[in-house]
């Protein structure tokens, strides 16, 4: 479990008065009554912070060591949760007898806060010169009938309607939609006279 605690300090500098410890216990206090009041507390194990014995600070590149062997001498485990900031020790990756003792303080985010900066993901070129290119577009045809006068036809009158099929024979479709079959009894009947007519000769 990463249980490392930062608390600012109150000194002028910017890293010289942080207090770098363990969280311990966490303990929340209620007060009775009304409303109903809550507190949540870190008991922490405080690292020394005194620069030079428990603390390094390389300003100019950020980076804050502490020594995770000493430890604060004063008894002050208690902060307010809120005023705590989540910390990570990292140990030196080169292990020396000098540097053994040293960790390095890496501020981290709490998985429950999420601080976005840019609103955004794409990036905005405002700021450079960019040539711009013009071009003309065609005029749009629109299509549409001159004189706007339409006529109600049925698909399908009281007349038969022709329809040519794959041989280029005509048809005729009836009212319902069926293909009237009379040429095709006309031609067999005819053909069922020539026989009778064949049988008599």
């Amino acid at each position: 479990m990463n249980c490392g605690v930062c608390v600012k300090g109150t000194g002028y500098g910017e890293y010289e008065n942080d207090f770098y410890g363990q969280l311990e216990e966490i303990i929340q206090i209620e007060y009775p009554g009304l409303p109903l009041k809550m507190v949540m507390l870190f008991k922490c194990e405080w690292f020394d912070p005194t620069i030079g014995r428990g603390k390094k600070v390389d300003e100019t590149h950020g980076i804050i060591q502490i020594r995770h062997n000493r430890h604060y001498g004063k008894y002050d485990p208690f902060i307010i949760a809120q005023k705590a900031i989540q910390v990570y020790f990292a140990p030196h990756p080169i292990r020396t007898r000098s540097n053994a003792d040293w960790w390095f303080v890496i501020k981290t985010k709490a998985r429950g806060v999420i601080e976005d900066s840019n609103s955004a993901y794409q990036e905005d070129f405002i700021d450079q010169n960019c040539d711009l290119i013009s071009a003309e577009l065609d005029s749009t045809i629109i299509l549409q009938d001159i004189d706007e006068t339409f006529e109600e036809v049925d698909v399908l009158d009281d007349a038969d309607c022709e329809l040519i099929n794959e041989d280029g024979d005509c048809e005729l479709i009836n009212e319902d939609g069926e293909i009237d079959n009379d040429e095709e009894e006309g031609e067999e009947i005819d053909d069922v006279l020539d026989e009778d007519e064949e049988f008599r000769d």
